[in-house]
């Protein structure tokens, strides 16, 4: 279940600590070049999902699945001073080519108990070439045996990398590998753009062939009005789930994406927040 990349995924509480004292400890926070530059982003989301109730045909009555919360904190370090001088706050940091490494922890909490997961994450621009990369270790909680009274769970870890191109600015084209899974064709394309002034347009295209079923795709758009406020529009075919939100940075350090989500057999809601310092 990959958390910072996309990929859900999730370590141990002690590793997660001993990680977060390395880092304290190992790296400093130069001056800030600018007003909006920064270093640190700290990210808390929460998201929530309802669903309709099935019916079995040929069965007497209907089941209906139990709503859905899914909380999430996050942590990233960027190597260098990210620049928003100009661009799109939310896209600062891709724009820049901007590599940097992160911590995420994440619950997702029903009627049958709770789960917990977490990540760390690299991301990372080969200086001076087009090469990017990425990658990650996760640990996260899963439900072996369900009972009306309670759940058994057990844990497992896995791991993920990521390869790609920027082979002009703007855009990232990258092809996934999960460990456990193993490797599905599939590649990511993402590009953001100038339209003229401070508005910025965003898309992003998914294509994967699993090794059972046929070419699964989906894709997103965004529209940047100014550097502080974007709308965008999401669509996969898995689940067949659209996703309309809207981003607003109320300041160069604190901004908040409210969506609404779409999906077959339900709907949902989540709200994130981000701050940078």
């Amino acid at each position: 279940m990959v958390l910072v990349e996309g990929v859900e995924m999730p370590i141990s509480r002690n590793f997660l600590a001993g990680c977060l004292a390395v880092a304290a400890s190992a790296l400093s926070i130069p001056a800030l070049a600018g007003p909006g530059d920064y270093r640190w982003e700290a990210g808390l989301s929460y998201e929530r999902r309802t669903f309709d109730k099935i019916v079995f045909p040929g069965f007497p009555g209907t089941f209906q699945p139990p709503d859905t919360d899914v909380w999430r904190a996050s942590g990233r370090y960027y190597f260098q001073d990210v620049k928003t001088d100009d661009v799109p706050l939310s896209e600062a940091a891709y724009l820049g080519r901007n590599s940097s490494v992160a911590l995420a922890w994440s619950r997702f909490d029903a009627d049958f108990g709770a789960l917990d997961s977490e990540e760390l994450a690299i991301r990372l621009y080969v200086p001076k070439s087009i090469f990017y990369f990425a990658g990650g270790i996760a640990r996260f909680e899963t439900a072996a045996v369900i009972s009306s009274r309670s759940v058994i769970t057990d844990h497992d870890t896995d791991w993920y990398g990521v390869v790609g191109i920027t082979p002009i600015d703007g855009l990232r084209i990258t092809t996934l590998y999960v460990h456990d899974n193993g490797y599905d064709p599939n590649v990511r394309v993402k590009y953001v753009g100038q339209l003229g002034g401070s508005h910025f347009y965003g898309f992003g295209l998914e294509a994967v062939e699993p090794d059972e079923g046929g070419l699964s795709v989906s894709g997103d758009f965004d529209f940047f009005f100014d550097a502080t406020l974007s709308i965008g529009l999401g669509y996969a075919e898995r689940g067949d789930q659209w996703t309309l939100r809207a981003e607003k940075f109320f300041t160069p350090r604190l901004g908040v994406q409210a969506s609404y989500i779409d999906v077959d057999g339900g709907e949902g809601f989540r709200v994130d927040g981000t701050w940078r310092f």
